[in-house]
């Protein structure tokens, strides 16, 4: 199944940034008046490292659901060779 197809109902979008030691992606999806994120955060520093994954869906602009997943699961290889990819936009994940 391609995830980006013109004909899909459903298109999924990548966009990632650098952060030190690390880096943020986002997985980007629309579905009934919500836009959901699924992102992936890792920071790297000498003394501290951090890193989450998880859910952030908005409606009409405003942050309605944020939750983090208990395993720091990642976007996987397969994301980044076939999902288009679009302009990051910093969604207040942490």
């Amino acid at each position: 199944m391609d995830l980006s197809s013109k004909d899909s109902k459903t298109k999924f979008y990548l966009s990632s940034r650098p952060l030190v030691g690390g880096g943020e992606v986002h997985v980007r999806f629309e579905n009934d008046g919500y836009v959901y994120y699924l992102f992936d955060r890792m920071v790297l520093a000498r003394d501290e490292s951090d890193s989450s994954a998880g859910v952030i869906a908005f409606r009409k602009g405003r942050k309605v659901f944020d939750r983090r997943c208990d395993n720091d699961a990642s976007v996987r290889q397969r994301g980044y060779e076939v999902l288009p990819r679009e302009e990051f936009r910093d969604i207040g994940a942490k």
